[in-house]
């Protein structure tokens, strides 16, 4: 099965965010606007960059750089051969079998796969980290592929939390 960013898997983790944004703008508009005409005007863009921030920019942010991780990755796992393989850019990264990962690391926000209310806007991102027995390490974020922990079969799953989860510069340049 092939696996690569398409507009559907876009869709989904970005729509989160710009649907919060624009209740949440909605809703505290009269707010912010009742504020501005008074001596709370500060307070007023105080809230409302809080809000742009929380709700928009860093989700979007995010999403660039998984992005710019992921520019022309193709994924294939083939189950039948227990193998998987990546190719960025037309250029061969990775092809090893399964048994030849020694882990899997989920990059996520604090247990965002255990809970079913998430309170950040961000947190439907999420990214793998994949390290092979010979040292070779993997960047594949969700934009790619969801739920690789079901699809590679049994194998050793760390989940690692942040508050925000970014791919590392060093290898979302590959």
């Amino acid at each position: 099965m092939k696996n690569y960013i398409s507009f559907g898997s876009q869709i989904r983790p970005i729509t989160y965010p710009l649907i919060v944004f624009i209740v949440i703008s909605i809703y505290f508009s009269n707010i912010i606007n009742d504020a501005w005409h008074t001596e709370y005007r500060l307070f007023s863009l105080i809230i409302y960059f809080f809000l742009l921030v929380y709700t928009l920019v860093i989700p979007i942010y995010v999403h660039l750089n998984y992005l710019k991780n992921d520019n022309r990755t193709i994924l294939t796992i083939n189950n039948s051969e227990e193998r998987i393989t990546c190719k960025k850019k037309s250029k061969l990264i990775v092809t090893d079998v399964f048994q030849n990962i020694s882990r899997l690391e989920i990059h996520q926000v604090h247990k965002y796969k255990e809970r079913s209310v998430n309170w950040f806007s961000w947190s439907a991102y999420y990214y793998y980290k994949l390290i092979f027995n010979n040292g070779e390490v993997l960047y594949v974020s969700r934009l790619v592929i969801k739920d690789l922990e079901n699809k590679l079969g049994e194998i050793k799953i760390e989940y690692v939390n942040h508050f925000i989860p970014l791919i590392p510069p060093a290898h979302s340049a590959l």
